[in-house]
């Protein structure tokens, strides 16, 4: 997972100063089967989940972050 272009302008600016961000998972249902994601820090299984970018809706990031890490498609309901 790659930090966001935003997220290291903003660090340039305030150094390390606590930073909260918004972020979306997404819960990607195919008939029982949920999909997951291996996190890059330690290895556990998780849901879809991304930083929310500025001026995007939360339901646009799932569906993009869901792309981005997973390479699936999905829509929001």
């Amino acid at each position: 997972m790659a930090t966001p272009d935003f997220v290291i302008e903003l660090r340039r600016h305030i150094g390390t100063t606590a930073l909260p961000l918004v972020g979306a998972t997404a819960v990607v249902l195919r008939g029982d089967s949920i999909l997951l994601g291996r996190r890059s820090d330690n290895g556990a299984l998780t849901p879809i989940t991304g930083i929310v970018e500025p001026g995007e809706e939360p339901a646009d990031a799932a569906v993009r972050e869901t792309l981005e890490e997973a390479g699936v498609v999905c829509r929001v309901e």
